[in-house]
């Protein structure tokens, strides 16, 4: 009887154990037991990952990509609804989770949906709906779901499956997608990186992305050394979240500037706010035939058939672009919110034409005017207060756009819609979309 009741104890031990936390049970991760494709079962599935990190990312078990026991599991169409689902025994109180896919064996992750507060919802099966990207490249890729819990521990969790995505057959796309390659970077934290979630909030991601579900309005953005994705476009550099009272960081890249993916735990760039300075620019006093200064492009000769001078390199005034990232080039500045003087020298005979930004009016002598320069994806506006809560979306008050408020509580634009759209924003979910005019 006593030996009965030693066993009886172990094993209600172990069960209990083994429904500690929560693991993804669809789409069937690797090594998991729902997976039948699995042979060397990881009995401990619904566990963190390493404080350490050293089993980031997916547990340590890619090494089965490759293997009959990294076959896909599941079929996905791009541009189509799918879904996931989490199953446990200790949902934690919730949390905040994202949907990730990488194309390259986990070295990079892009986030396709993140779910703050109330991920997982409940103890038991819980499903999560999200739409694959519709310009998700075909072929084999690793999709993880990953989660910070609200309460216990402050840990990160994560389980991947193999998935084969199949190009969309239909050419005509409803609404508006993020490019794959746009979407922000996975948010990483409580693995020994340097950053982590506070214990009893639900996680705001510093950049959730296009695609949010956000339940829980007083969640709280993580602490210490954390990565941050510029939420224009996720466009990311290579700078990191700067702890209180640090100074503001330099200009962030133009819409053109490809980035750079990352590997953790590096560190990602975040979105950089405009100087407030005021600059001045004054032409020559001795010049005797009006002459255009470009900003920007190749020189254009003036009316009167004069050679333009080339742009001529910052005086001691003006603010030099910022410093160079490792593997990228200097990002340009952006331009000066202040008041910028326009004098011409009185010793010319005729005026020259120095145009302001979105100013293209000729000169009374003729010459061209520098083109405006492009428009950054920094939004300015400010809400009705002065300041926006992060994480929330709205769109831009032209309606050609949509914008984030990021954890400096800046707006920042996300998103364009496409010509003869207007943005609109989802009264039920708070989320916006681009609709027919």
């Amino acid at each position: 009887m006593k030996t009965f009741s030693f066993t009886a104890y172990v094993a209600l031990a172990v069960a209990s154990l083994a429904a500690a936390h929560m693991e993804m049970k669809s789409p069937p991760p690797l090594r998991s037991k729902f997976n039948k494709f699995t042979k060397n079962q990881d009995y401990d599935m619904t566990s963190p990952l390493s404080p350490s990190g050293s089993n980031f990312p997916c547990r340590g078990h890619l090494t089965a990509l490759g293997t009959p026991e990294g076959q896909p599991v599941a079929d996905w169409v791009a541009g189509q609804p799918q879904s996931m689902t989490i199953t446990g025994g200790a949902f934690h109180g919730g949390g905040s989770c994202q949907a990730s896919l990488s194309y390259d064996n986990g070295k990079t992750w892009k986030v396709i949906h993140s779910w703050i507060g109330s991920c997982p919802a409940n103890n038991g099966p819980s499903s999560f709906e999200f739409t694959l990207p519709a310009d998700a490249a075909a072929g084999e890729a690793v999709f993880a779901w990953t989660w910070f819990n609200k309460v216990g521990n402050r840990e990160m969790y994560m389980n991947c499956a193999v998935v084969n995505i199949k190009a969309s057959g239909n050419k005509k796309k409803r609404g508006v997608s993020e490019p794959v390659e746009d979407r922000p970077e996975m948010f990483v934290a409580n693995v020994g990186n340097g950053c982590k979630t506070s214990e009893g909030t639900d996680v705001m991601f510093p950049d959730p992305g296009p695609d949010v579900d956000t339940n829980d309005s007083k969640a709280a953005a993580p602490v210490g050394n954390c990565p941050v994705d510029a939420p224009a476009g996720g466009k990311p550099s290579t700078a990191t979240k700067p702890s209180a009272g640090s100074t503001k960081p330099s200009a962030s890249p133009d819409k053109g500037t490809k980035k750079p993916g990352s590997k953790f735990p590096g560190e990602q760039n975040k979105p950089s706010l405009p100087s407030s300075g005021n600059k001045t620019n004054k032409p020559s006093s001795d010049e005797d035939e009006p002459t255009t200064i470009p900003t920007q492009g190749p020189n254009k000769p003036s009316s009167s058939g004069t050679k333009p001078k080339p742009s001529a390199s910052p005086d001691k005034g003006t603010k030099k672009p910022g410093s160079k990232f490792p593997g990228e080039q200097n990002k340009p500045s952006l331009p000066s919110s202040g008041n910028s003087t326009n004098e011409p020298s009185p010793d010319e005979d005729e005026p020259t034409t120095i145009p302001t930004q979105g100013s293209n009016k000729p000169s009374p002598s003729g010459t061209k005017p520098v083109p405006a320069p492009a428009p950054t994806q920094i939004d300015e506006s400010p809400s009705d207060n002065g300041v926006c809560t992060p994480g929330v979306f709205d769109c831009t008050p032209d309606t050609k756009a949509w914008r984030i408020c990021s954890v400096t509580q800046v707006w920042v634009r996300a998103g364009e819609c496409p010509e003869g759209f207007a943005c609109q924003v989802n009264a039920a979910n708070k989320t916006p979309y681009c609709t027919a005019q």
